[in-house]
Order: structure tokens, then sequence, then C-alpha cells
């Protein structure tokens, strides 16, 4: 979200949006902020015309990516655009890094599964 932001800001956006389960590690804990922030930005969808979620050690890679990624997202006729991780061998989508628009964030759900796809050597993931 661009500007400043205040305390009274906050205030007024402060609501339950999800029951905090306290304790929850790892993926779980994940899973659950993951859910909490596509709430708050779903509060905001009138706002903004993408919605970025983040990992703190992730970073752009590309100048202008975002121009890039919005016009793949077009052609493809795609709400929403997510990594693939390669440095675990796996070729499966990750909300490490997943850009949303709008109309997609009410279909968002984060849960923890088994991991399911494709190796890089081709083996699967069970």
């Amino acid at each position: 979200m661009n500007g400043e932001l205040t305390s009274d800001y906050f205030k007024s956006q402060t609501g339950i949006i999800h029951p905090i389960e306290k304790g929850l590690g790892g993926s779980r804990a994940h899973q659950q902020t993951l859910n909490i922030l596509s709430d708050v930005f779903e509060r905001q969808k009138d706002n903004y015309r993408y919605f970025l979620f983040l990992d703190c050690d992730a970073f752009p890679i590309r100048k202008d990516w975002l121009p890039i990624l919005v016009a793949k997202m077009e052609e493809q006729k795609a709400e929403i655009a997510a990594i693939v991780r390669p440095e675990n061998c796996e070729l499966r989508l990750h909300a490490s890094i997943l850009l949303a628009k709008p109309e997609a964030l009410s279909n968002l759900n984060f849960i923890v599964s088994e991991e399911a796809g494709f190796r890089l050597d081709g083996t699967g993931i069970t």
C-alpha cells in the first residue's frame, strides 16, 4: 500500500479476520499468516490493481518486473502468478512470491498439505 500510514489507520482497519491460533510452528504458522494477509488485502481490493505476497528473503531479480509479469498474466488470462522454487529441485508453485489481481483474492486459501508435484529430475513428490 502506498502513502503514510498512521496508528489511526491501523485502529480503523483492525478487526477479527481469523481467530489467531497460538503456538503454531513452521508451515502451519506460515499458512495462518498468509490467510490473514489475504483477508487484509481482500478488504482493500477496490483500492489497488495488484497485491503482492512477498517473503522477507524474496526480492525482484529484474528491473521493471511488474509490467513484464502483468503482460504475461494478461497473455495467459491469469489472475495469479507465483514462483517455482528450483533451489529445492521442485516444480510446484510457492507463495513466497505471489502476485494476485483483486478478483483472485476471494479464491485464495492457503493450506498446509503434503508436497505434490514433480522434481526437476522428473520424479514425483509425494
